[in-house]
């Protein structure tokens, strides 16, 4: 079942790949030509918004519509709702495989002027690659809880309710996102400074403490989307 629909994800996508493909080419060759931040910057945006619009696309709509499939189609495939919802997280992954080498592997090396005061050692890159998966994970199961959020908003009859509805979900997320960032900052900050450190201990248990909350995070957010995806009520 996982084939069958990552093949048929690509090959719906083939276009938005081959676009994508075309843009990095682009921008690769005008880094070589004029090395620029400007230059990097674009080519992340172009991953971010290739990454984000497939949400909408492969989370399946309440009603049918001309390119979404209906969501009641995939919960009534001979699956269990939680393994069609972990297959969804999938396909929204692959998708997200070149934003994820951008901050994994491009802009380190590209911007390493920027990352110099974050990270000088290997752990301190594996602390920084953690960070990236949780936080990319992250921002994706938010952005299908958001949509479907909103999805649900527009049956209110209230404009103020349907308003409210949707503002207060994104306000809790961007203060998951604050939060989120501050702690892998703070982490990458301690692992900076480890040599000084006097008590090496208690800057471990920061550490530890720092990829605790936004990894508890990452579940509430998977456990929040799940519970309203598998449930089209």
């Amino acid at each position: 079942m996982i084939g069958h629909f990552l093949k048929r994800d690509f090959q719906d996508a083939l276009t938005s790949w081959i676009i994508v493909s075309i843009l990095s080419s682009l921008f690769l060759v005008a880094y070589i030509l004029t090395p620029s931040q400007h230059v990097i910057f674009g080519l992340g945006y172009v991953f971010f918004m290739f990454s984000i619009f497939q949400v909408a696309t492969l989370i399946g709509n309440i009603a049918r519509a001309d390119h979404i499939i209906s969501r009641q189609y995939f919960l009534a495939l001979p699956a269990s709702r939680n393994s069609l919802f972990f297959i969804l997280i999938l396909r929204i992954l692959v998708f997200s495989i070149p934003l994820w080498l951008y901050f994994a592997v491009i802009a380190p090396l590209t911007l390493r002027q920027d990352f110099a005061g974050f990270i000088n050692s290997a752990i301190g890159y594996l602390i920084y690659l953690f960070g990236v998966s949780v936080g990319i994970l992250w921002f994706l199961t938010t952005a299908l809880l958001q949509t479907l959020i909103i999805e649900r908003s527009l049956h209110h009859s209230s404009s103020r309710r349907r308003l409210l509805s949707g503002i207060i979900p994104a306000f809790v997320a961007a203060l998951g996102f604050g939060l989120l960032l501050g702690a892998f900052t703070f982490a990458l900050r301690i692992i900076y400074q480890w040599g000084e450190s006097t008590n090496l201990i208690f800057a471990g248990s920061l550490v530890l403490v720092c990829l605790l909350v936004p990894t508890l995070q990452l579940m509430v957010s998977v456990k929040l989307a799940k519970s309203r995806w598998t449930s089209v009520s």
